[in-house]
């Protein structure tokens, strides 16, 4: 006798597709912005320049951005992408309120996103160290 296979509730897949939809938008979003960086837009250049970190700073800074989208969209490791992102947009969010004297919502808002993110996927934060 066998017993019936419990599919999962649509409201459960839904989520999870709608979750995977925000991290493709976000990882597109890191990679251009990370592009960006590397490339040297005027726009970037000037940035790096009034925060004084130098341009190998906006280089870091968008090798980070493009690594933690490639983090988001693999499967096991979102929530490690989202960890990095939110990590460079508390830095964005910093740099806006202390040197750029620019408004911080535009990096605080992805950071709490980010960091939603990480918390719904944390379970592949300890999977990843219980193998370890």
């Amino acid at each position: 006798m066998s017993l019936p296979v419990a599919s999962p509730s649509p409201v459960g897949r839904w989520k999870t597709i709608t979750l995977r939809f925000v991290e493709l938008g976000l990882a597109f979003w890191l990679t251009t912005d990370g592009i960006a960086k590397l490339y040297g837009t005027g726009q970037t250049i000037e940035i790096f320049n009034a925060i004084g970190a130098g341009q190998w700073f906006r280089i870091l800074t968008g090798l980070i951005q493009m690594a933690a989208a490639a983090l988001l969209v693999t499967r096991g490791m979102a929530a490690f992408g989202a960890i990095l992102a939110a990590a460079i947009m508390v830095g964005a969010t910093s740099a806006n309120l202390t040197v750029l004297d620019r408004d911080a919502v535009h990096a605080l808002v992805p950071a709490l996103i980010f960091l939603a993110i990480a918390w719904i996927k944390r379970g592949e934060l300890f999977s990843a160290f219980s193998h370890a």
